[in-house]
């Protein structure tokens, strides 16, 4: 069982279809999660979040994860996670974004769950 790959194509789409949202339909996005004061920010990390989660999600159907992936995606998921707390609980965004913050943790626990199995040797030969 490929766990790496199961967890990175779970991990990019979660990535890449909620970062279409605000792309899409911006009204119903901050309908939900607030009003926002830079909307190319919004945009920005939309597209890059898109980004991530389309290697994220190619990476895990074609079955090669590398260590660096699976840290990108672990990484990342953990920034996510810290935003979406320290924001809520300071006041600056709406609660909604404590679902995110948990999805992110459920994200990080699967990258650890999935352990090695699956993840490639990124070992390259050295030139002598």
């Amino acid at each position: 069982m490929n766990r790496a790959g199961a967890v990175a194509r779970i991990h990019g789409a979660y990535w890449g279809i909620g970062a279409m949202w605000p792309l899409v339909h911006m009204d119903s996005f901050i309908w939900v999660t607030g009003p926002k004061e830079e909307l190319w920010l919004v945009r920005c990390l939309s597209l890059l979040m898109i980004v991530v989660g389309l290697v994220l999600f190619i990476a895990g159907t074609k079955k090669r994860i590398t260590p660096d992936l699976k840290w990108l995606g672990v990484g990342g998921a953990l920034v996510m996670a810290l935003v979406d707390f320290f924001y809520v609980f300071s006041g600056k965004i709406r609660e909604v974004y404590l679902l995110d913050g948990v999805a992110e943790l459920i994200l990080i626990g699967l990258w650890f769950w999935a352990g090695n199995r699956g993840i490639l040797n990124s070992s390259l030969p050295t030139a002598k």
